[in-house]
């Protein structure tokens, strides 16, 4: 029988964005087994109804639940907000996401006073970043929805000359102009960090959200005496469609051929 400290570590997303927050988990613990999950069937998640988002991540969180996990991630910003506001997690089994160790991170520390979140539909509009900083009067938090960058990102074209205009048409938005930070608020955006980063050439800080999600996992599973303590370990990918997109994404985050399974 496994034990509970050699169970593998659960992720899900809609598409290729939360292999962002998968790769940083196994930079911080290359120890640890990863059960990957990407609705690619149903994304973009962020541009549905929140029910339909809340029923996916129940799905994939039941899912991941059946292989026998021992902690669930939520690797995307609307099927957090989703979950927290209309859905319900699966008992006895935590689970973490990728919006509160950034709300915990500018709820700690006050060099920022006006931040900025770049989100999906969905995720701006259920105002998860402004509800969870509220403990934080003093900070301003600019939200804006930029709902153009997933399928553009999913279709490949995050260097074309499509995604250039239309994100920086975004980060000029007159809303953003006083911010001294960003919150990508959706896990697709951090393959484009360096063209954002770019474009305010260090005058606004970029925050990290996936390496701030991959150092909650160290903790939790440290605290809990659940972590793994070496020896080898396999990855696995699962898919509600396989698509060469997602099979190209996973290669060349994780550096080696993978084995797509995809699951109904």
């Amino acid at each position: 029988m496994t034990s509970k400290q050699q169970r593998p570590i659960g992720i899900f997303d809609s598409g290729v964005g939360g292999l962002t927050v998968a790769r940083a988990v196994k930079k911080q613990l290359p120890q640890e087994a990863l059960v990957y999950f990407g609705d690619t069937a149903y994304l973009p998640y962020g541009d549905q109804p929140g029910e339909i988002i809340a029923q996916r991540a129940q799905y994939a969180l039941q899912l991941l639940r059946q292989q026998q996990c021992k902690l669930l991630l939520i690797a995307c910003n609307s099927a957090a907000a989703a979950v927290e506001t209309l859905g319900k997690v699966p008992p006895r089994l935590p689970v973490l996401d990728v919006i509160a160790p950034v709300a915990n991170y500018l709820l700690a520390q006050r060099a920022h006073t006006h931040v900025g979140v770049l989100g999906t539909r969905y995720t701006i509009q259920s105002g998860i970043y402004a509800q969870r900083l509220v403990p934080r009067p003093d900070l301003v938090v600019t939200q804006l929805a930029t709902p153009a960058l997933v399928p553009l990102i999913e279709a490949e074209e995050q260097e074309g000359p499509a995604m250039t205009a239309t994100l920086e048409a975004y980060l000029a938005h007159p809303s953003l102009q006083d911010i001294s930070l960003l919150v990508l608020g959706c896990t697709h955006y951090e393959v484009l960090r360096p063209q954002i980063e770019a474009f305010y050439a260090g005058r606004v800080t970029v925050l990290d959200a996936a390496q701030l999600a991959a150092q909650v996992v160290a903790t939790y599973l440290q605290e809990q005496g659940l972590a793994q303590g070496g020896g080898p370990v396999q990855d696995r990918f699962l898919v509600s469609r396989d698509t060469p997109r997602f099979d190209h994404m996973t290669r060349l985050f994780f550096g080696e051929e993978v084995q797509l399974e995809e699951v109904v």
